[in-house]
């Protein structure tokens, strides 16, 4: 009998379909803080919270993940670092859009978006940017 669960439990997963339909949407936060940091470092500390999500819509899997950490450094300077990830996965694993965003201090640093086969942006604070066309994800 474990065999034959076994078994059925392998064939359940090979499929792509039926493996989607096993995972489980979920949500989490982690609070994160500086444990321990070598002496003369320049940071004194860091503290913030790192969120990440995987739930399920009609066609696809999203992901987000957030981080938004505060850096305290030893000259009295503190930054604010947000960063921001999604990502949609269609069911057959065929297509992915992906776009991620870091803010620094509040102010948008890094911007990119991807989507397979078609066009990729990737912009930074220093007014840089560029655009490709990228293969389709086989």
């Amino acid at each position: 009998m474990r065999l034959f669960l076994t078994i059925f439990c392998f064939f359940l997963c090979v499929s792509s379909a039926s493996w989607a339909q096993l995972l489980i949407p979920h949500e989490a936060r982690y609070d994160v803080s500086l444990m321990s940091r070598k002496q003369g470092a320049s940071i004194q500390s860091i503290e913030g919270a790192l969120d990440f999500s995987l739930n399920a819509n009609c066609h696809a899997w999203l992901t987000n993940y957030t981080s938004d950490m505060t850096y305290h450094y030893s000259e009295g300077v503190v930054k604010s670092i947000e960063s921001k990830f999604s990502a949609f996965e269609d069911w057959k694993g065929e297509s992915l859009d992906y776009a991620m965003r870091r803010y620094e201090n509040d102010h948008l640093v890094e911007s990119l978006r991807f989507c397979s086969g078609f066009v990729m942006c990737v912009a930074f604070s220093s007014g840089f940017s560029f655009y490709d066309t990228l293969p389709k994800i086989n």
